[in-house]
């Protein structure tokens, strides 16, 4: 039965190719080879020489329409070789079960990538990676790379970012971070600021590869050379890995941990409507003393400023939910008063 291979090239070029890869690339009737995701991806006539062969670059657009490869995968072997490993790709994924529907066998012959390279290189462990994902110079992106950086610091995991390259376009990693420093200033997250303890990495795996760790506004003019790039933000460092850091990169790292700059929207939000419920009530109290009410409101207003005190209570005791909860009943019922037309709460 003819066989559609899908074949990971590695991270060092030609020199990367396992044997199981270059037995199969040597034996297609037809191979083709997609370097759109990663400029150091073997030229098609750096790898033909090397395979003694043809090989056909192809684009991005010919891998994704997918109609000529899998019509020739039906009746020959097929190989499509890419950077790294095949399946990190998503538009490989898609195109393998679309022959597999098609009734066409397929093969995946893994790689090297920077998925799993990454964590190695730079002294960190692999299983406290969380969410991966890429900067490009689009500027509606930057919001998912902002979150996701948050999220995985607030479950104290570190964060892989993949800069965007293209033929005529590459975003250098100076650029990325200043991207991201400006969209970080507008929604006021905190995270990326100067002190941000930041992994630059160029070159993953390649005979010039460099890395450079330390604080963000140290590393944001550096030059980096020529790409691929990628970003690592680390969250709080196992000992073990803060010894690795300090023995590969020669910096400090017993103090490192950026999950300081990742609070939670309780921690950010609570505090504020708490000072805020506090302000209004002092007023109100202010205001309802000057009249003459028939309506007992001192209860109220006591259970008012113990919700308030609650809130504050279950934040530092990790009970974000009940402290939400708390601030929220301490605003209804300050609001219950304006509701009873005794007073117009000074919000």
């Amino acid at each position: 039965m003819p066989m559609l291979y899908f074949v990971g090239l590695g991270l060092s070029g030609v020199e990367s190719i396992t044997l199981e890869a270059l037995k199969a690339l040597k034996s297609c009737k037809k191979v083709y080879l997609e370097r759109y995701t990663n400029p150091s991806t073997p030229s098609a006539k750096e790898l033909a020489e090397f395979l003694g062969r043809d090989v056909v670059e192809v684009s991005r657009e010919f891998v994704e329409d997918g109609r000529r490869i899998l019509r020739e995968a039906k009746e020959v072997d097929v190989a499509l070789a890419c950077s790294g490993d095949p399946m990190v790709a998503t538009t490989h994924q898609e195109l393998r079960v679309r022959a597999v529907k098609e009734g066409v066998d397929t093969k995946i012959i893994h790689g090297t990538s920077i998925v799993g390279c990454i964590a190695g290189e730079v002294g960190l462990h692999q299983y406290k990676f969380g969410k991966i994902v890429t900067v490009t110079a689009s500027t509606p992106t930057l919001s998912t790379v902002l979150d996701t950086v948050y999220w995985n610091l607030l479950r104290g995991l570190h964060t892989l970012l993949l800069l965007e390259w293209q033929p005529n376009r590459t975003l250098t990693p100076n650029e990325a971070l200043k991207m991201l420093i400006n969209a970080d200033e507008e929604v006021r997250l905190g995270v990326f600021n100067p002190n941000l303890f930041t992994i630059m990495v160029a070159r993953l795996c390649q005979r010039n590869q460099l890395i450079k760790a330390g604080l963000l506004k140290d590393l944001l003019h550096l030059d980096y050379g020529e790409p691929p790039y990628s970003i690592v933000i680390p969250a709080d460092l196992h000992f073990t890995e803060a010894e690795a850091l300090e023995t590969l990169f020669k910096i400090e790292c017993s103090n490192i941990n950026n999950t300081q700059y990742a609070k939670s929207k309780a921690n950010v939000l609570v505090p504020k409507y708490v000072e805020k419920t506090r302000a209004a009530l002092k007023k109100v109290r202010e205001m309802l003393a000057t009249k003459e009410l028939k309506l007992n409101t001192s209860d109220l207003l006591e259970n008012i400023d113990c919700y308030s005190s609650d809130a504050l209570r279950f934040l530092n005791e990790g009970k974000t939910e009940l402290a939400i909860l708390s601030i929220g009943y301490a605003e209804g019922l300050l609001d219950s008063l304006r509701f009873l037309g005794l007073v117009e709460v000074p919000w």
